[in-house]
């Protein structure tokens, strides 16, 4: 039987500070994925690096990457994203850890590989604990549609 839990809230409200306790909790053996983490200077925050459960990390969004694929302010480097977490996923698919994911939101979700994986994710026999982007969003809406399998 496989469990899936998104969580969703305002930035700022610990969802990022409880799937690391989950991820402590169950150990980071067994499970795959990936939390975010905000980019300060002087205060402000200006990006967004993405880093995998084995330690790989990304600048997945920055003010200053000068870009078309963008989110409000922030420049996306959706190809440095697929690079770092694309592979990772596909190799854990079939395996039967717990997936953490932090988050499924725009930015993520500019990856259309990302989508499908978060779709294999949800509709398969997956264990998932994720972060979902909480405000109206036209993939995230249908994320939140979709039916989960038994």
């Amino acid at each position: 039987m496989s469990l899936k839990i998104l969580i969703t809230g305002k930035p700022g409200v610990g969802k990022t500070t409880c799937l690391l306790n989950i991820i402590e909790k169950f150990g980071r053996e067994k499970c795959v994925g990936f939390y975010t983490e905000e980019i300060r200077e002087n205060g402000e925050r200006v990006g967004f690096d993405c880093t995998t459960l084995d330690g790989t990390r990304c600048r997945m969004s920055d003010i200053k990457f000068d870009t078309n694929s963008r989110v409000g302010r922030y420049g996306v480097d959706i190809k440095s994203f697929d690079n770092v977490v694309i592979p990772y996923f596909e190799k854990e698919m079939d395996s039967n850890k717990i997936f953490v994911i932090d988050e499924i939101g725009p930015i993520e979700l500019m990856s259309n590989q990302f989508f499908k994986i978060v779709e294999d994710i949800i509709k398969g026999d997956k264990t998932l604990f994720g972060i979902i982007f909480q405000k109206e969003h036209e993939k995230v809406d249908l994320i939140k549609k979709w039916e989960i399998s038994e």
